[in-house]
């Protein structure tokens, strides 16, 4: 699975990380978002070639306050994974 940061308004300085370039990431057509405990959107939101943890399980789990990781249907509703 191939993932970057997109926008974060609580960690700014890691927008553009994760295993992936931001040329290689303007082709991903899956998003993705972290929530924390109390269902609020979070710290992250991503773009990744596939649906898969990594993203919260490698990047911005619990340590920051992150306990899930949702993606955006193709009809724009987001769903936990």
């Amino acid at each position: 699975m191939k993932w970057i940061v997109t926008h974060s308004k609580d960690y700014p300085h890691r927008v553009g990380t994760g295993n992936a370039t931001p040329k290689e990431a303007q082709r991903f057509e899956e998003r993705w978002r972290t929530l924390d405990g109390d269902g609020n959107v979070f710290s992250f939101h991503g773009k990744c070639d596939r649906i898969g943890f990594l993203p919260l399980d490698k990047f911005c789990g619990p340590e920051v306050g992150d306990v899930e990781i949702q993606f955006k249907d193709h009809d724009g509703k987001w769903r936990e994974l």
